[in-house]
């Protein structure tokens, strides 16, 4: 059975215990390592996943004193004595490597099945709030392994210095970490990559959207307009008389259907096929041409 310790019995005075029980609280929130009077103080906070897939982080407290190592158990409210010191640690480091390959594998899945969703153009409804949820836990993945990352380098380039630890070991090690933080780097720049393809999807639908109702509004201000004029009820009115008088104003809705929907197209066309070839060379024809294409522009814009 592993021997147990008062913070007291590792310390020599009731300060330095006051002193390192609020590093040790601290470094709940962080990875982190530093030391302090020839003692240190190593974070380490790993990643893990309930049954409910909220993404947690814990974290294990280790204190170093000469080349002993002392484990924090909460439980217990005590530190035990690691026997194998520095290679535990370096064992747990490999442990939680292992954890993390399988959670940043978990979101590869679900990043890969909502990218295939959307360039497949068959996007679900709740795409936001699948994507936002994915962003902030990655997000929260990735400042976990770039916090991790340094915490690691500044463990290993202090006890290599000692001759405490294998440097090729803790250079494994690192390596192994940092290919993690570039792994879930590289996820959230596909969820970014996905929202901006998203957002200019959406934004092509609307812009058809309003180019539609825009022409279907083109099309019939003008004929509300006719059939507002003609429903007037005042004397003189035009084709008052007339006992052909309603079909004129049908013939007057057509021609502008017609020169609203075709007519304008097959004008411009017999322009490019006939008049340009045959009345190209003339000013007239280019000065109007000029003044009809700056028209064309200020629509088009």
């Amino acid at each position: 059975m592993n021997k147990t310790f008062e913070l007291i019995n590792i310390l020599e005075t009731e300060d330095e215990v006051v002193l390192y029980r609020s590093d040790i609280a601290y470094g709940d929130r962080i990875s982190r390592y530093f030391t302090r009077e020839g003692i240190g103080i190593l974070t380490l906070r790993e990643l893990s996943v309930n049954n409910l897939d909220s993404l947690s982080v814990c974290a294990k407290h280790f204190v170093i004193k000469n080349s002993e190592v002392y484990l924090y158990e909460s439980e217990l409210d005590k530190f035990i004595l690691l026997q194998y010191g520095h290679e535990d640690i370096l064992k747990v480091v490999q442990d939680n490597h292992q954890v993390n390959i399988e959670i940043l594998n978990s979101y590869h899945g679900q990043v890969d099945m909502l990218e295939d969703c959307i360039y497949e153009r068959d996007v679900p409804r709740h795409f936001m709030d699948t994507w936002f949820d994915l962003k902030q836990k990655l997000l929260k993945v990735e400042r976990y392994f770039n916090r991790y990352v340094l915490v690691l380098k500044d463990y290993m380039k202090d006890q290599s210095s000692k001759g405490t630890i294998d440097i090729a070991e803790g250079d494994s090690l690192i390596e192994k970490a940092s290919v993690s933080l570039g792994q879930s780097s590289g996820l959230v720049s596909r969820l970014d990559t996905m929202h901006n393809y998203y957002s200019s999807v959406k934004n092509d639908k609307l812009n058809k959207n309003i180019y539609f109702l825009t022409l279907i509004s083109g099309i019939f201000l003008p004929l509300n307009l006719i059939v507002g004029f003609f429903g007037m009820n005042t004397e003189n009115l035009f084709f008052k008389d007339q006992p052909q008088g309603t079909l004129f104003v049908v013939y007057i809705l057509g021609t502008v259907i017609f020169t609203l929907t075709i007519g304008f197209r097959l004008t411009h066309f017999i322009d490019k096929s006939i008049l340009r070839r045959s009345l190209g060379k003339y000013k007239l024809y280019q000065a109007v041409s000029k003044k009809v294409e700056k028209i064309e522009k200020v629509f088009k814009v």
